[in-house]
């Protein structure tokens, strides 16, 4: 019987002192992660005689929401889940305009509050984010719009 090695497990601590074959793991999920074991009905993980796991559990938050084409948020490109009560901004880049919540929260269900929103483009207005000059939006050379505004 080989003891097992001390699992990863994203955003979680492990409690334990032994990893000997028919010890069962001690894991606490990071604040707003909830465990989750792939075995629904029964919520223990023990170490094998082979030395590896059985039941290895997960610590999960809500999944990356999608992104919007022309638009932002403010979240790392790498974090890929995120605790219960994260709040999520949405922009959409100058000279498009926001459809839909600008904010998405975590909920306790492990869902986004509301789906992402989509940012559309301003009609006949063609612009990137370097022709924006303060408030306002150049999107030609003869007119001007307000970020936002339609």
């Amino acid at each position: 019987m080989r003891d097992c090695r001390i699992p990863q497990i994203d955003d979680a601590e492990i409690h334990n002192r032994t990893y000997r074959h028919g010890d069962k793991l001690i894991v606490t999920c990071h604040e707003g992660f909830k465990i989750r074991y792939p075995d629904l009905y029964n919520m223990v993980s023990l170490c094998r005689d082979d030395g590896t796991w059985d039941n290895l559990p997960l610590c999960q938050g809500c999944l990356r929401p999608l992104a919007s084409s022309n638009g932002y948020a403010n979240i790392s490109e790498l974090q890929t889940s995120f605790p219960v009560g994260t709040v999520i901004s949405y922009q959409c880049c100058p000279g498009y305009k926001l459809e839909g919540a600008e904010r998405l929260e975590c909920l306790h269900s492990l869902i986004w509050s509301t789906s992402p929103p989509r940012c559309l483009a301003l009609e006949g207005c063609a612009c990137s984010r370097e022709d924006a000059a303060g408030p306002w939006v150049v999107c030609s050379a003869d007119s001007q719009k307000r970020p936002g505004a339609s």
